[in-house]
C-alpha cells in the first residue's frame, strides 16, 4: 500500500469540518437557551461572583448573542477562522469561570445550557475540551487548509511555507515603502 500525504490532509480537513459543525450546533443551542431565559442567565452570571452589577449585565446581554453569531458562522462556514478564535476565547473564559467556582467551592448552576447542571469537574472538562477542539480546528484551518492563502500566493504549499512567504512579502513591501520615501 502506497502512502499518500494528501489523504492525511483530507482527513484533517474532515476533522475540522466535523468539529466546526459540532461546535456551531453547541453554541447555537447554548445561545438560544440564554436568549430565551435572559434573567436566569443573568442570575447565573452574578452567582459566579466574578463581576459587578454593570459588567454582569453587559456579559448577560452580549455573551448569548456572541455565542449565536459564532455558532452561525461555524455552521455556515463564514469567517471560520475568526469564529474558531471566538470559540477559543469563550472556552477559555468558561474554563476560568468554572475553575474559579470550583476552587471557591461555589455550589451554583453552570449557566451553560440553561437550568440544570451544577458547576463541577464535568462542565470544567467540557470547557477544556471545547477549547482544545477549537484550537485544533483553527490550526487545521490556518496551516493545513490550502485554500486560505491560495488566492494571494497562487500555490498549495505547506502551511509553514505559506506563513513564511506571507511574512517575507509584508517585510518586502515595508522596505519598498521606506525606500520610496
Amino acid at each position: 500500500m502506497k502512502h499518500r500525504p494528501g489523504a492525511a490532509i483530507r482527513g484533517l480537513s474532515v476533522f475540522a469540518v466535523v468539529v466546526r459543525v459540532s461546535l456551531g450546533c453547541l453554541f447555537l443551542w447554548s445561545g438560544m437557551v440564554k436568549i430565551r431565559m435572559p434573567y436566569d442567565f443573568l442570575s447565573d452570571v452574578y452567582n459566579y461572583e466574578l463581576v459587578g452589577p454593570r459588567l454582569g449585565m453587559f456579559v448577560a446581554m452580549t455573551l448569548p448573542w456572541f455565542e449565536l453569531i459564532v455558532g452561525a458562522c461555524l455552521l455556515g462556514g463564514l469567517c471560520v477562522t475568526g469564529a474558531l478564535l471566538g470559540s477559543m476565547a469563550m472556552a477559555a473564559a468558561f474554563t476560568f469561570a468554572i475553575s474559579w467556582a470550583v476552587y471557591h467551592g461555589l455550589s451554583i448552576g453552570c449557566g451553560c445550557f440553561g437550568s440544570g447542571g451544577l458547576v463541577g469537574y464535568g462542565p470544567l472538562a467540557r470547557a477544556i475540551i471545547i477549547f482544545w477542539l477549537s484550537g485544533a480546528a483553527y490550526f487545521v484551518e490556518v496551516f493545513m487548509n490550502p485554500r486560505i492563502f491560495a488566492r494571494s500566493h497562487g500555490s498549495q504549499r505547506s502551511g509553514l511555507a505559506r506563513v513564511a512567504t506571507t511574512i517575507r512579502d509584508v517585510v518586502g513591501r515595508k522596505r519598498l515603502e521606506r525606500s520610496a520615501t
